[in-house]
């Protein structure tokens, strides 16, 4: 008799999740303070997290004493306002405007600001059981299976990714309509969150700053896999079920685009294995950190289009040589190799990949045959059209 799966409860609904693309997220609604050396502003409005043009906290709100606000807002000098709720300092901001409005016969000015460092509340130095996340435009795929409950209804779906580090756990679970959201992302662009996460450590309770770093790795790592930039957001901790923090961080996410991903779309363990070699690598020194963060940005540069092919062709060989010059040189100690082709060639070696051009690649086929028929390889043709980009004389452009 076959053993049953095990079965994971899915995580608790995340109250930042939007339920349309590029919908604005209320973070509070009510009385705020503004407050500029010794003037302090009393606000009535609203400070919400905006998808559109680019990731930014902002506020609007009407005030009773529009002469302060205008004092503020004409001396600030690019200095930033501190933004003050009920409990406590929220963060940093810039006033973008103040205009009037007439409603009824009745005039309220009205003044808008957006966020100059990291907005937080709460204590983000207690140590919590869980910190919990969204992860925008993070592609679709089958993980492990998650048990639903809905009005004392059960059900079952897949939908769950888990990565473990010696210390860490992190847990990553997809919506429960992801398909229809996925649509609604692919026909609208831009962002939405189909996947919510949470963080943990095994043994202990964790601080924002322990986890962080973790994150910053899972950042990373996650982005190479998805294909295009995601990352964490809205990093809530909890202790004993009760929310203790919450960090706005505006991290770098790319808006959605159709991209190359080599994540399977079946996923179960698979990941577990190269996310710690990758997490090993990035926690062993900051040289190391360095060299995997400005490879995957590259990868994301060049995966996206962003250059078109020939900028593509130029981010990609740059990163090839960071990587040999890293790996093969720094670590390994071998000898250098002067030229690119001969480093993307010991590259090739170093996994036991062949270096010839494939045969379903007709044009480079055809770029790569000398005069008397023999062809160069993969790495040569790759160099040649490389430099040519590079160095592009007349003849060559």
């Amino acid at each position: 008799m076959k053993n049953k799966p095990f079965i994971s409860n899915s995580l608790e609904p995340n109250r930042f999740k939007p339920e349309h693309p590029n919908k604005s997220i209320t973070i509070h609604e009510g009385e705020f303070l503004i407050k500029w050396k010794e003037k302090e502003i009393n606000i009535q409005g609203e400070i919400y997290f905006d998808w559109l043009p680019s990731l930014a906290i902002k506020f609007v709100g009407e005030i009773d004493n529009s002469f302060d606000a205008i004092d503020v807002f004409l001396n600030q000098d690019r200095e930033q306002v501190e933004l003050w709720l009920l409990s406590g300092r929220f963060g940093l901001f810039l006033i973008t405007g103040i205009h009037d409005e007439v409603r009824k016969d009745t005039s309220k000015t009205v003044i808008s600001g957006i966020n100059a460092d990291i907005p937080a509340h709460g204590d983000v130095t207690e140590r919590v059981d869980k910190i919990t996340f969204l992860l925008p435009n993070f592609l679709e795929y089958n993980g492990e299976l998650l048990r639903e409950e809905k009005a004392n209804k059960h059900s079952s779906r897949l939908g769950r990714l888990t990565l473990a580090t010696d210390d860490f756990l992190i847990t990553i679970d997809q919506s429960e309509n992801h398909s229809a959201e996925a649509q609604e992302l692919k026909s609208q662009g831009g962002y939405h969150c189909l996947h919510i996460g949470e963080i943990i450590h095994k043994y202990k309770h964790i601080t924002l700053t322990e986890a962080s770093e973790v994150l910053a790795a899972f950042t990373s790592f996650i982005s190479f896999a998805n294909g295009r930039r995601t990352a964490p957001l809205f990093l809530e901790g909890f202790k004993n079920g009760e929310n203790v923090f919450t960090s706005f961080r505006i991290p770098k996410i790319d808006a959605y685009n159709d991209v190359f991903s080599w994540l399977p779309r079946a996923v179960f363990g698979e990941l577990n294995n190269p996310w710690n070699v990758f997490y090993n690598l990035w926690m062993k020194n900051e040289d190391t950190k360095d060299v995997l963060f400005t490879v995957v940005h590259c990868y994301m540069e060049a995966n996206k289009n962003s250059g078109f092919y020939q900028g593509e062709l130029i981010i990609a060989t740059t990163a090839l040589e960071l990587i040999f010059n890293w790996w093969m040189v720094s670590v390994k100690k071998k000898n250098d190799v002067r030229v690119l082709h001969g480093k993307i060639r010991e590259l090739l070696k170093e996994i036991n990949h062949e270096t010839a051009v494939p045969e379903t690649f007709e044009s480079l086929h055809e770029f790569s045959r000398n005069a008397d028929g023999e062809s160069k390889d993969g790495p040569k043709v790759i160099s040649e059209i490389r430099n040519k980009l590079v160095h592009a004389k007349k003849k060559h452009r």
